[in-house]
């Protein structure tokens, strides 16, 4: 019951200006509210994907025409990863115009490492740049079901908001 991204972008070519975010279940769960705020966006979720998975995902959708020249990286939120595997993924993406580097909230001993790391190998891109979630998210217990890592609604609708700055930034 994964939402695969639209076939209409199959014919776009890889970089024509499209968004593509690949991510796990906390993307799917914003999914409708980006695909309203941005029509066309390609997104590419997977329930419990981790970051070592994501060259694969990139290599295939760069393979299918479906990599835009603006890349949401969402991944953490089920363990932490290498500061070489970030770094890896995003040397695959140095094409892209602008990349942005979700950070997670997730009540999981690894969130502060998760965090962390992908703020200090996002200083080293230029294109790169990260949407704090977790300070967005403070104390908004609203936004989460009782799991403290899945988004409501309110949540979803405040997540999508905030990428869409992010995004519209440059």
């Amino acid at each position: 019951m994964e939402p695969q991204p639209k076939s209409e972008e199959s014919s776009k070519p890889a970089t024509n200006g499209g968004i593509t975010a690949i991510g796990d279940s906390v993307l799917l769960d914003a999914a409708p509210h980006l695909e309203k705020l941005l029509p066309g966006i390609v997104i590419d979720g997977k329930v419990g994907r981790q970051m070592y998975q994501a060259l694969d995902v990139v290599a295939q959708l760069k393979a299918e025409g479906k990599l835009g020249d603006r890349v949401v990286i969402e991944l953490g939120t089920n363990g932490a990863f290498s500061s070489k595997q970030l770094h890896e993924l995003l040397s695959s993406l140095q094409d892209a115009r602008k990349i942005v580097l979700i950070n997670t909230r997730v009540p999981r001993k690894w969130q502060d490492t998760v965090n962390s790391t992908l703020q200090e190998v996002a200083d080293e891109y230029s294109n790169t740049e990260i949407m704090d979630w977790y300070s967005a998210s403070k104390e908004k217990q609203s936004y989460f079901a009782d799991d403290g890592v899945h988004l409501k609604r309110e949540g979803a609708e405040s997540y999508a908001s905030l990428l869409n700055k992010s995004l519209q930034g440059g």
